[in-house]
C-alpha cells in the first residue's frame, strides 16, 4: 500500500504526506507538473517522519543521488530549506530500503 495526500494554504506553500507499507522498492511521491501555478523548483523546509525499525528511506529528484536519508522518528527543520538540485526537475521519489511501515509529512514551499 502506498497512498500519497497533498495540499496547499496558499500558491506558495504546500504539505505532502506519505505513508507506506510494504516491500522494498522505489515510489515516486509527487510529479511538480501536477502542482497548481506549475513551479519549476521545491523547496522542502521541514520534515517529519516514523519509519518502522530496521527499515530506511531515501529521497531523491528524477535518477539523482539521495538528497535525504532517513531512519527511525524525528522532525528535521531546515534553515534556508532544501531546493531542488536544479530546475525543471520532473519527480520526487522515495526509495525505500526493506519492508517496513513509513510515514512522511514534508512542509514545501512552491518557487
Amino acid at each position: 500500500m502506498f497512498r500519497v495526500r497533498f495540499s496547499a494554504d496558499s500558491n506558495k506553500n504546500c504539505t505532502f504526506q506519505a505513508l507506506f507499507k510494504g516491500k522494498e522498492g522505489t515510489y515516486p511521491l509527487l510529479a511538480i507538473a501536477n502542482l497548481n501555478g506549475h513551479p519549476s523548483r521545491l523547496k522542502f523546509e521541514s520534515v517529519s517522519y516514523t519509519i518502522s525499525e530496521g527499515c530506511e528511506v531515501e529521497l531523491f529528484w528524477d535518477q539523482n543521488d539521495p538528497f535525504m536519508v532517513l531512519s527511525g522518528r524525528g522532525f528535521i527543520k531546515f534553515d534556508g530549506g532544501i531546493h531542488t538540485e536544479r530546475e525543471n526537475v520532473q519527480i520526487l521519489n522515495c526509495f525505500v530500503k526493506s519492508e517496513g511501515t513509513v510515514c512522511l509529512f514534508l512542509d514545501a514551499e512552491k518557487q
